[in-house]
């Protein structure tokens, strides 16, 4: 009876997960969830495992409740919360330029149209070889 919140618990911190961690840590968070569970899984049954085999019920019992109410305090304190990081804001797009005024660019005359020369080495078109 007790695993049939397991699947629940898993479901709701993935969807969690998804819903707050920034793209570049989303991977990374979602490796934490099943890391934590399953190696605290291991030391539990390592622990539980001895304790059962002396027959202390009462210790087993007392290791359980301790753990889940560290658990459950842990997840009730303010102070224990971690909040997510914002995400950066993206700056803002330049606005665009107004056009300049004057004669065409070469690329901008029309088709049998001539340009007329500024003098600026830059705007000369290079002769054909």
């Amino acid at each position: 009876m007790a695993g049939l919140f397991v699947t629940p618990l898993f479901i709701n911190a993935f969807l969690l997960i998804d819903a707050t961690a920034t793209d570049d840590t989303r991977v990374e968070a979602n490796t934490w969830v099943g890391a934590s569970t399953d190696i605290t899984n291991g030391i539990m049954a390592i622990v539980i495992g001895a304790l059962a085999e002396h027959q202390r019920w009462d210790l087993a019992l007392l290791t359980l409740s301790c753990c889940a109410a560290a658990g459950a305090a842990g997840r009730l304190l303010p102070s224990a919360r971690r909040t997510t990081p914002a995400r950066p804001a993206e700056p803002p797009l330049p606005e665009p330029r107004p056009p300049k005024a004057g004669p065409p660019a070469p690329s901008q005359a029309l088709p049998g149209e001539a340009t007329k020369p500024t003098g600026d080495a830059a705007s000369m078109p290079e002769p054909r070889r």
